[in-house]
């Protein structure tokens, strides 16, 4: 229900073997093995290239353009499991051989990497001139640097440092057909113009095949805290969420978490500072005092609050669950939406864990439901009940994960956009053929 109907030229998989093969400089095609590690939503892809140059980058576009064949771009295939199922055969691209640091300029406070480097990999590189980039994908030792672009990766830290979007400053990336496109450059001040560069930041693939990024780097901070407070209740936690937004702090994070139906103290506001050691120990200290006397607090160790914080990035791609939504409200309204999640939960029977980034508005549910029931039905009619909790309250709801299958029958994106045509616009311009991520963003594009 997500894909538009179109009659495709019936694709040439000779063709493009001998194209790929045939050639002195043939990439690396991949094993059986392969094939079940890249497929998406329980699809495998036809082929899995493994490119380990531009130029091979550009011969299997080139070909795969001119022979009817989409191809969906990937890293390490970590989180294919965003979107929509593909519209049709495809060959999975992964960029994993492409793996180069290209640039580190401590001066200037940049990182140009190529698409297939590792996240754990470049921190590792960078925390050497006492610098990071900070974005806290899930799982980043199996995060490349395209696919935090692509499916515009973030974590806890989005509240104090932005997303993806802010911190890119320059991409290089292979068309549709083959040519190469570059937008910005390897300094923070640059041409003034279009930034082309955030077009491809959570496109799922679907413009172009990235190859090189460069970001703006941040110094370290000389000191973290981490203070976790258990609450009784949703009322406990929302008021205290509201006294953290109206003090005089400063949190690099602020997360709220929760486990439905709530055994107990169901609720923990986490909350996370960075900076001077003095400031960080005041900004602790304070929160300290907001803390009803109902509530838990308890000021994690450097071990223990690294656990923590490593918990909540990865908490929202672990596994493959039945149902993994991601709803966007403004930040006053995460409460409202989670006592909405309160009562669907006692409605349906199923248990839910939630994480919301309450300082942005993001929250994500993963939702495990009884087990004597029809998981389509079930499954679908609870997705329409959550989004229109989320509508009611000014916001969005998007399905990210579901299993095989029965996102097939959900409505992964809540209707079309306002903007709709103008991305189906772009994407005709950069893609005309539909070859990449064919049937996989919003609107069948």
């Amino acid at each position: 229900m997500n894909h538009e109907t179109v009659t495709e030229p019936a694709p040439d998989w000779a063709g493009l073997d001998n194209d790929l093969l045939n050639t002195a400089d043939a990439p690396r095609m991949g094993t059986d093995a392969d094939l079940a590690r890249f497929a998406v939503d329980g699809v495998r892809p036809e082929r899995v290239v493994f490119p380990g140059s531009v130029p091979q980058v550009q011969r299997v576009m080139e070909s795969a353009s001119a022979r009817g064949v989409a191809v969906v771009p990937a890293g390490f295939g970590a989180h294919l499991g965003l979107g929509a199922p593909p519209g049709r055969p495809f060959l999975a691209l992964s960029l994993v051989s492409l793996n180069a640091l290209v640039d580190h300029q401590p001066a200037n406070m940049t990182l140009t990497a190529e698409a297939g480097a590792c996240l754990t990999r470049l921190q590792a590189v960078v925390v050497g001139a006492g610098q990071w980039l900070p974005v806290e994908p899930p799982f980043p030792d199996r995060t490349s640097v395209g696919g935090l672009i692509s499916a515009d990766l973030s974590g806890p830290s989005r509240f104090s440092q932005g997303t993806v979007r802010d911190l890119l400053i320059g991409v290089t990336v292979v068309r549709a057909d083959g040519s190469v496109a570059k937008s910005g450059g390897r300094v923070v001040k640059n041409v003034a113009g279009y930034d082309l560069g955030k077009l491809y930041c959570g496109a799922l693939g679907t413009l172009g095949v990235i190859v090189e990024a460069t970001f703006k780097l941040r110094t370290l901070p000389e000191a973290r805290a981490v203070v976790r407070v258990t609450c009784g209740d949703m009322a406990g936690a929302e008021g205290l969420l509201g006294r953290i937004r109206t003090a005089p702090l400063e949190p690099s994070f602020i997360e709220l978490v929760a486990r439905l139906p709530a055994a107990g103290s169901g609720y923990a506001v986490v909350v996370g500072f960075a900076g001077a050691e003095e400031d960080v120990a005041d900004q602790a200290a304070t929160l300290s005092s907001l803390v009803g006397g109902d509530d838990r607090l308890e000021e994690l160790s450097e071990q223990e609050g690294g656990a923590v914080v490593a918990e909540l990035r990865d908490t929202p791609a672990l596994g493959e669950p039945v149902l993994g939504l991601k709803v966007s409200v403004l930040p006053a309204r995460v409460a409202a939406f989670m006592t909405a999640l309160e009562d669907e939960g006692a409605r349906n029977g199923s248990t839910m864990a939630v994480q919301a980034h309450a300082g942005n508005g993001i929250i994500r549910v993963r939702v495990s439901p009884p087990d004597d029931r029809d998981l389509r039905g079930w499954t679908s009619a609870a997705v329409d009940r959550m989004r229109a909790a989320a509508t009611g309250l000014g916001g969005t709801l998007v399905v990210e994960r579901a299993s095989p299958d029965v996102k097939p029958v959900l409505d992964l994106w809540g209707g079309p956009p306002e903007g709709l045509e103008l991305m189906k616009s772009i994407k005709r311009t950069l893609d005309p053929k539909g070859v990449l991520s064919s049937g996989r963003f919003i609107g069948g594009i």
